[in-house]
């Protein structure tokens, strides 16, 4: 975290991409960086921003299984209607991980695919909710 602060200090854009098209905000939500991520939501960081196949740091998290990423990405206003390219949003990313491979999840990552799917399916409700 003291670099990514000393970096924004030193006046780097948040919304710089790597080589390939992913925000800082990205890798923080793939790592579950959870400090960087909020720091770099304070400094303006667009919780949407997408890549150059369509994700989002939130299907990023999501795709991870990174519960703490997830629901600080949720807070921070992300939209997990939002769809990749092939039309995967982050609900259905959750269910992805893994899927093409023989991986059987441990107890913990089956905890937290459960808490991100939650996470996932409240945020849809409370949006699709007439205020």
């Amino acid at each position: 975290m003291r670099a990514s602060c000393h970096v924004l200090d030193n006046g780097q854009d948040v919304n710089q991409v790597d080589g390939d098209g992913a925000t800082a905000l990205m890798g923080a939500a793939e790592r579950n960086q959870v400090e960087t991520l909020r720091l770099l939501l304070a400094r303006g960081a667009p919780v949407d921003a997408r890549d150059p196949y369509g994700n989002t740091a939130l299907i990023r998290a999501a795709w991870r299984w990174q519960p703490d990423a997830v629901e600080i990405l949720l807070d921070a206003g992300a939209d997990p209607r939002r769809c990749d390219q092939k039309g995967q949003t982050a609900l259905s990313a959750v269910r992805a991980f893994h899927s093409d491979d023989h991986h059987q999840p441990t107890a913990g990552e089956k905890a937290d695919q459960r808490r991100i799917t939650l996470l996932l399916r409240q945020s849809l409700q409370s949006k699709s909710r007439p205020h």
